[in-house]
């Protein structure tokens, strides 16, 4: 068993003033959650790359309803993954 919680993590050490917070209130401890540590900066070309995506997909979907494109769940039946389907 671990000494400590499972949503727990060891990380690298670092200096003590990089921007860390301590549980507990204490200000020597080397135990961090990681959503505290962790930041990241969304880019303007990331934002981009979701709206290509996004606009992608829609045209998929557009091909699919149009009949022209199969949808994934037509390719697995075709080639037989596909056990059962329930609901619509």
């Amino acid at each position: 068993m671990l000494p400590y919680p499972q949503f727990m993590m060891f990380l690298r050490s670092q200096p003590a003033n990089v921007g860390r917070m301590s549980l507990g209130g204490a200000k020597s401890s080397s135990i961090m959650t990681a959503s505290l540590l962790q930041t990241r900066n969304i880019t303007q070309k990331h934002i981009l790359r979701m709206r290509e995506a996004e606009e992608t997909w829609k045209g998929y979907a557009e091909e699919i309803k149009a009949g022209n494109r199969k949808s994934f769940l037509e390719l697995m039946e075709e080639r037989g993954l596909v056990n059962k389907v329930v609901g619509e």
